[in-house]
């Protein structure tokens, strides 16, 4: 039975092949030499959330949980905890003093990645203590769910692959989660006990418990027919209060006004192409503006279009802005003492896009560059955004793929402030040590980032060359950098521009009044 359900789930998710969002990649690339026992350092390059909580800084990353409460001086990591294990984090909530987090792996099945989730962690006290809420499922005979005057059949879901918590939600005691193959699901009581959300089929707009309904509730064809339903396929959810929630699946947007028990539905098909498309990846409520956006990404339709969704009056309306743009998620603020401004965040594959006229205009800042390290932000991905407030200064926390933590401080919006590129890597514990990471690296797809530091300002070479010892590139030819811990990159290219072959490199750091310093990098394409 367990084949048969992986099967049916696996066809399911081949629709979106092409177009998977970062939350269903929990695979990682590991730092050389990075170690994650008591380190007070960021462990991951990849920061998929960011939850701000008062002082307490919350990143969901793919080497598991880390938190700050000095405004990012120093890092609390779960990783390898014995709660956490070395789970990815997929998704974080927060509300009555309780942070929520759920976590997920990849899994190999018959050679295809199979994205499997792992429960659902809380704390009430900060962090100190953590329960752990095993993956919701099923039991087998669990087929059949009032609903009103209707007994709805459900397939039941009793394996935690493709059921997996991309989105979460909390208000008061309840906690809602969107557990894709698992469907919209609701606590009131810490998980001892799960209520499975009615979502309307692809064949609907609307239900409510009067009507006179005849479906099943089932992803794929299977046990109870041929009917299947996108609608049921749930990603994202949103809780904005105890009644009105949004829950965001592969076949459109729906909201109940009556704390999930009727719904709506809206999509690229019965708004007139008005809501661009029908996969909503991503749900934020603007407690400035009290309006909902949503990341709307094309499921199946030519129809379809990438794009941000807002609708200002519960769905009753929606417009749509930055088309082509895959969101991943949003983040707002407000203004502070004449130095702020109400702002909308939305992270996407080309950036980060900070609007502060409701979506009539949106700024990207173009190429990040930390002004000291003189380390850029190279992917054009961003995950997550998050602010904080401290001494009359707005700090934003931006989370890249693969290219660390950007720390922003505001000196006037949109992007007038300092940037801060905050990687992991390890200390390096004197000036007569080197390393480069990641290694081995694949240059068609990254850089490899060579680290060094200086006891004193000195001027400073860098050269890598082949095994036989022959100049390959230079990196860096006698500049002047301050003392402290560095960063160059070399993209994997010789002084011609072309991609060295794979194999072992070794590159050289001279500085002044010292013995140069040797180290290796490994290409493998």
């Amino acid at each position: 039975m367990i084949k048969k359900v992986l099967l049916i789930f696996s066809v399911t998710i081949g629709i979106f092949a092409q177009t998977v969002p970062v939350k269903m990649d929990l695979s990682t690339s590991p730092l050389a030499k990075i170690s994650v026992n008591n380190d007070d350092r960021l462990l991951s390059n990849s920061i998929t959330d960011i939850l701000v909580v008062g002082d307490t800084i919350w990143l969901g990353t793919t080497r598991g949980l880390s938190q700050s409460t000095d405004h990012g001086t120093t890092w609390n990591n779960y990783y390898n905890s014995p709660e956490f294990e070395d789970e990815g984090i997929v998704a974080m909530a927060y509300a009555n003093s309780t942070i929520f987090v759920s976590t997920g792996h990849s899994e190999n099945l018959n050679g295809q990645d199979i994205q499997t989730g792992s429960g659902i962690h809380y704390s009430t006290n900060n962090g100190s203590d953590w329960n752990t809420i095993p993956q919701p499922i099923d039991e087998q005979g669990d087929s059949l769910i009032t609903y009103g005057i209707n007994t709805i059949r459900a397939l039941p879901i009793i394996v935690k692959q493709q059921n997996i918590s991309f989105g979460m939600s909390a208000f008061g005691n309840s906690l809602w989660i969107a557990s894709w193959a698992g469907g919209v699901r609701k606590t009131t009581d810490l998980g001892q006990t799960w209520d499975r959300i009615i979502l309307p089929p692809d064949n609907l707009d609307e239900i409510k418990p009067t009507d006179t309904l005849s479906f099943s509730l089932q992803v794929q064809a299977g046990n109870f027919g041929l009917e299947s339903y996108l609608n049921h396929l749930a990603f994202s959810v949103l809780a904005v209060d105890d009644t009105l929630i949004y829950a965001g699946t592969a076949g459109g947007i729906n909201q109940s006004s009556d704390g999930g028990i009727s719904w709506k539905k809206f999509n690229n098909e019965n708004t007139g192409g008005v809501f661009p498309g029908n996969w909503v990846t991503a749900l934020a409520y603007d407690n400035n503006t009290n309006v909902v956006w949503a990341g709307a990404w094309r499921a199946e339709s030519s129809n379809e279009i990438y794009a941000a969704a807002v609708t200002r009056d519960n769905g009753n309306s929606w417009e749509s802005f930055l088309p082509a743009e895959k969101i991943y998620s949003f983040g707002f603020s407000s203004g502070l003492n004449g130095i702020g401004i109400n702002s909308v965040f939305a992270c996407s594959d080309n950036g980060i896009f900070r609007t502060t006229d409701d979506g009539s205009n949106w700024i990207n800042p173009g190429k990040i560059t930390d002004p000291t390290t003189n380390l850029q932000v190279l992917s054009s991905t961003i995950y997550s955004v998050g602010s904080t407030v401290t001494n009359n200064e707005i700090t934003y926390w931006i989370g890249t793929s693969g290219n660390g933590l950007v720390k922003f401080i505001q000196d006037s919006p949109p992007w007038n402030g300092n940037w801060e590129i905050n990687l992991s890597s390890e200390k390096l514990k004197d000036p007569e040590e080197t390393y480069a990471f990641p290694n081995p690296f694949a240059p068609d797809q990254e850089v490899v980032k060579i680290k060094y530091q200086l006891s004193n300002n000195s001027t400073v070479s860098i050269r890598v060359m082949d095994f036989g010892m022959n100049l390959v590139k230079t990196i860096i030819q006698n500049v002047t950098q301050v003392a402290g811990e560095h960063f160059e990159i070399w993209n994997g290219r010789d002084e011609f521009g072309n991609y060295v072959t794979n194999g072992v490199y070794f590159y050289r750091v001279d500085t002044e009044g010292n013995d140069p310093i040797y180290n290796k990098i490994m290409v493998l394409r």
